[in-house]
């Protein structure tokens, strides 16, 4: 096993298989070709699998996993080369199924086709170089990381891109586009660890402005960049800086926060609280007014008494002569029963019945 211990994110390598193949494609908006060994692009893309070794089996990550149905021996990529049957997909050594040819033709008498040691099918030789296009818009710089990244391990952002700015973020956003793009799901594995060991900026503008005003992610990477955007929101944001960011943007964030509320209440929920809050009001009001009656009576008992056969007439404030109350010289008694009006106790007057 070996392992790359440049800058930047790094995996560990089984041993490299690149062939003798080379396969050359271009990205639809990028005005060059780039160039990959097959094999090595194989193992990990499942979009160039897919178009170049459809039924190719996948060698194992050790040489002792599988051996060569020719000579018995390990399919090690270190010393010899490997091809495989386009029909069966088994592996095998290019040296020994050179001589597995020879050997068919000359025990047969004939030039005829030589065939699979495994299924017996017509063994096709394929062409040493081939083309392909990816459908994607995709940055060339990114892409070329990827390439770098397949042959030594190593995701390299260079050194001139602040970790702590948000450029270095995008810059990993567009390897994630490129991972996306070829379906290469180590490679993307690599990206976001890459994001949480180095970088040292929060998602920002340049971010946004990449995955939702020019339209360059997908959705997997624009819901990354609003779940990493929404752990440093605060309450009040989208009152207070949703008009600054793209519309858009503020719109996916207001559904996602929606969807993502947990614990919301139903409509049921909400009555039933809101009822028992308006009866607890309720009671606590009507306490509220007893309690006002008894003092106020205990007042009125407590005027009757120091009158000495004098009747207490209670009466609000506003309905008291002042003229007439001075006139008569008889002291007021106001009291403040929780911000309710202010009471008089106007004790002026004599109960003439009383004996």
């Amino acid at each position: 096993m070996t392992v790359s211990k440049s800058r930047g994110a790094t995996r560990k390598l089984g041993a490299i298989s690149v062939g003798s193949k080379i396969v050359r494609f271009r990205v639809h908006n990028i005005d060059r070709r780039f160039a990959v060994h097959e094999d090595l692009i194989c193992r990990t893309s499942n979009l160039f699998k897919a178009q170049l070794q459809k039924n190719r089996k996948a060698l194992p990550a050790e040489p002792e996993g599988e051996e060569c149905c020719v000579c018995q021996e390990d399919l090690d990529p270190i010393t010899k080369d490997i091809t495989y049957c386009v029909t069966c997909g088994q592996n095998v050594h290019d040296s020994c199924i050179e001589q597995w040819k020879q050997t068919n033709n000359t025990s047969g008498g004939d030039r005829t086709a030589a065939t699979c040691p495994m299924c017996r099918a017509t063994w096709k030789n394929e062409p040493l170089l081939k083309y392909l296009s990816i459908d994607a818009s995709l940055d060339a710089e990114a892409v070329q990381a990827y390439l770098d990244y397949l042959y030594s391990g190593t995701l390299h952002i260079p050194s001139s891109i602040s970790r702590r700015t948000d450029p270095f973020n995008v810059a990993l956003l567009k390897c994630w586009a490129v991972a996306s793009a070829v379906s290469d799901s180590p490679f993307k594995t690599t990206v976001i660890n890459t994001f949480f060991t180095e970088a040292k900026a929060r998602i920002w503008t340049d971010s946004v402005k990449w995955a939702f005003t020019d339209g360059q992610a997908n959705e997997e990477i624009k819901d990354f960049v609003m779940e990493v955007f929404m752990a440093f929101m605060k309450p009040g944001w989208f009152k207070n800086e949703g008009a600054k960011w793209p519309q858009g943007f503020v719109r996916e964030l207001a559904d996602r926060a929606f969807v993502g509320m947990r614990g919301r209440k139903s409509y049921q929920d909400i009555k039933r609280e809101w009822e028992k809050r308006v009866e607890t009001e309720d009671a606590d009001e009507g306490v509220e007014i007893v309690a006002r009656d008894k003092i106020l009576e205990t007042k009125m008992k407590e005027a009757h008494k120091d009158g000495r056969g004098r009747r207490a007439v209670f009466c609000p404030k506003a309905r008291i002569d002042e003229s007439n109350a001075a006139a008569s010289r008889t002291p007021a008694l106001e009291t403040n029963l929780w911000a309710h009006d202010e009471l008089d106790w106007d004790l002026s007057r004599y109960a003439s019945s009383h004996t």
